[in-house]
């Protein structure tokens, strides 16, 4: 058939709307290839600036050398991409980006707002500085954001409530500053907010009880200040309560304790107030962990905690609790950390110590600290059933009375024994040197008698010994010399005598305190004291220790405190003392030490306070450095001593007297000279000038 140019083409209308759908189609993959390609180029370009923004502080670090366009984003580390449209890759949109860990320095780049199909940010654990782009707000889809333990400044960024997917919040370990944004209480979604360890003020949101699905509320170590918002009661999933260590006041809200749900309550370092409900064990059954340390809580101790059968941890340390502490806690039976330090019970209970006989039933518990308290109790017998998992034994600061049983040695695993300012009496038991693990041993200013028991050398782990202020006698054992980890030693104001053993003064690891101050220890100071090159301190006064002071004392380059006053040291005052550069104060006051104060002591720079008194040093005072200061040195009791500042008011020294005349007598001389000089050039003078006339 001829087709005739003027003629239309009708078509019939059951033939036009196939067409029609199919073009249709036709258009929309065309607008939705555009819109993928200009996907693709956002994601590309929003990834390529922030490796613009970051580096690695690891050189040998690969992580950003597959950023190239050598592959495909997608296959960059750290990236992921949806995976439905893996055969298109001009479809591929960023779903991910998780770069945890690797040491990431910079800032993060504004454009991560661009990939618009995020749905985690995850760059936990770097070193990246800066603020928060206010533009992840844009990230309708992101359900992870992960900036935690960085150094991120400023705010959070109050339009971060428009990401509403968002389920994981965690800005922990940064810098953050300012109030937490109200706006994120619209966050329904969310299950943890994590803002641990920031410089954040001002109060909790009234409004966090709008947060329902939240499982998890971590917002200690800040400055938030103001009360607990009764909303929290309202966030029935909650499971993990942490806002201590900030500046909290009020009352703990009722609605808290109706949170059947929670497992970890941490309110420690606050200033809380009130007291705790009496049925505090049948409110929270699932309680694991309570941490309400450091705070102002008053009243006693809820006899139902008791029923807290998960309970793991408990610390109710420094608050105002008064009366007795329930005897029947052996029904905690997975109760590891148990602290009471630092309140007032315990105040005129004979049997205030009975719940120690509870406990022992507690297999797991490591750590048992009464200390700073009022217990007036006798040392019961089962302290020795307590589990040979125990760790940590405070029971110092009370007025705990009885002897220290040898049944102690049982506690295999103790690591820190602390029973000082006590009136615990009787002897040290020789079963101490079972105690193979322990690192710290205190029992000072107690009323203990007796000998050191020469077992105390088999606890080589020993790193800090204080048996000071008791009433301890004989010799110090030599044994001591093999705790070649100790770093404080004390055994100051006892009853102790005989010499410094070599071995034990020798111990190199010391580096903190020596101390056998108000004893009766004679003999000499063995010149091993050379070996202590790290210790800061050594205190040796008030006891018989005779000799001249060792040479090898110079030796202890970092010595900052010397006491050696009330001793019999004899013999000048050596010339090596020059070398302690770091010596503050030195008191050598009350010996028998002769000869010249040295000239160098003026010239130790540290040194701030010098007692050389009541010796017989006698000489020239120096006048530099120490010696300029009135309030900084002390030399009464020395009678030959001569010259020196004025304010010492001391006697010239005689050499300066007969200088003294000496120069007077030379300025005589000096006078009759120049006059005579001058009468005899005068009449020279003259005499040209008669000739001359």
């Amino acid at each position: 058939m001829d087709f005739m140019p003027n003629t239309l083409l009708v078509l019939h209308p059951a033939k036009l709307l196939p067409l029609a759908i199919l073009l249709f189609h036709h258009l929309n993959s065309l607008v939705q290839y555009e819109a993928a390609s200009t996907g693709y180029n956002a994601d590309h370009r929003a990834l390529m600036e922030f490796k613009n923004r970051v580096a690695t502080g690891d050189p040998s670090a690969t992580i950003m050398s597959s950023w190239n366009d050598t592959i495909h984003f997608c296959d960059w580390q750290g990236i992921t991409c949806n995976q439905n449209n893996r055969r298109h890759q001009q479809r591929q949109r960023v779903t991910a980006l998780s770069l945890p860990s690797q040491r990431l320095t910079g800032s993060l780049s504004p454009y991560i707002g661009n990939l618009s199909h995020l749905q985690e940010l995850n760059l936990g654990n770097n070193f990246l500085k800066g603020e928060i782009p206010r533009e992840l707000g844009k990230l309708n889809l992101l359900r992870i954001l992960n900036l935690t333990d960085n150094n991120f400044g400023g705010q959070i960024p109050s339009n971060i409530s428009n990401c509403k997917a968002l389920t994981y919040l965690h800005l922990g370990n940064n810098e953050l500053q300012g109030k937490i944004p109200m706006e994120i209480t619209r966050l329904s979604k969310l299950e943890t907010l994590h803002l641990l360890v920031n410089n954040l003020t001002g109060p909790i949101p009234q409004s966090i009880g709008n947060l329902s699905s939240l499982t998890k509320l971590t917002m200690g170590r800040n400055s938030l200040s103001g009360s607990l918002p009764a909303g929290i009661g309202m966030i029935l999933q909650l499971q993990f309560l942490q806002i201590a260590e900030n500046q909290l006041d009020g009352v703990i809200p009722p609605s808290i304790y109706n949170l059947s749900s929670l497992t970890f309550i941490a309110l420690a370092t606050n200033k809380l107030q009130g007291s705790l409900p009496q049925d505090l064990g049948q409110m929270l059954p699932n309680l694991s962990t309570l941490y309400l340390g450091d705070n102002l809580i008053t009243g006693s101790i809820p006899a139902s905690i008791t029923n807290l059968s998960s309970l793991v941890n408990l610390d109710l340390a420094y608050n105002n609790f008064t009366g007795p502490v329930p005897t029947d806690l052996g029904r905690l039976s997975g109760l590891i950390w148990f602290n009471l330090e630092g309140n007032q019970l315990g105040f005129g209970d004979e049997n205030g110590l009975d719940f120690i006989t509870s406990l022992s039933n507690c297999t797991s518990l490591e750590t048992l600290d009464i200390y700073n308290n009022m217990f007036e109790s006798q040392l019961p017998i089962s302290v020795a059933n307590l589990s040979t998992r125990l760790s940590m034994l405070i029971l110092g600061g009370n007025k705990i009375h009885g002897h220290i049983h040898e049944g102690m040695a049982n506690l295999v695993s103790l690591t820190v024994l602390r029973l000082e300012n006590n009136d615990l009496q009787g002897p040290l038991p020789i079963t101490i040197g079972r105690l193979e693990n322990l690192q710290l041993l205190s029992a000072s200013s107690n009323k203990l008698s007796g000998q050191i028991p020469s077992s105390i050398g088999s606890l080589t782990q020993l790193t800090y010994l204080s048996l000071a202020d008791n009433l301890l006698q004989g010799g110090i054992p030599s044994t001591l010399g093999n705790c070649k980890n100790l770093q404080f030693f004390a055994l100051s104001e006892n009853m102790l005598n005989g010499t410094i053993p070599p071995q034990v003064i020798a111990i190199p690891s010391l580096e903190i305190f020596f101390g056998l101050s108000g004893n009766s220890i004679t003999g000499s100071l063995p010149a091993e004291v050379g070996k202590l090159q790290h210790l800061r301190e050594i205190d040796l006064s008030e006891n018989r220790i005779s000799g001249e002071i060792p040479g090898a004392l110079g030796d202890c380059q970092s010595l900052e405190y010397l006491h050696m006053q009330g001793n019999i040291f004899q013999g000048v005052i050596p010339t090596s003392l020059n070398n302690l550069k770091a010596i503050q104060y030195l008191d050598l006051s009350r010996n028998k030490l002769s000869g010249r104060i040295p000239e160098y002591l003026g010239k130790l720079h540290s040194l701030a306070y010098l007692n050389l008194s009541f010796n017989n040093l006698e000489g020239l005072v120096p006048q530099s450095g120490v010696f300029e200061n009135a309030s900084a040195i002390s030399i009464q009791g020395n009678r030959n001593l001569c010259g020196g500042a004025g304010f010492l008011r001391l006697p010239a020294c005689p050499n300066e007297i007969s200088m003294n005349k000496r120069s007077k007598r030379l300025k005589w001389v000096i006078v009759l000279v120049v006059c005579v000089s001058s009468g005899v050039t005068l009449l020279s003078c003259l005499g040209v000038i008669f000739y001359c006339r």
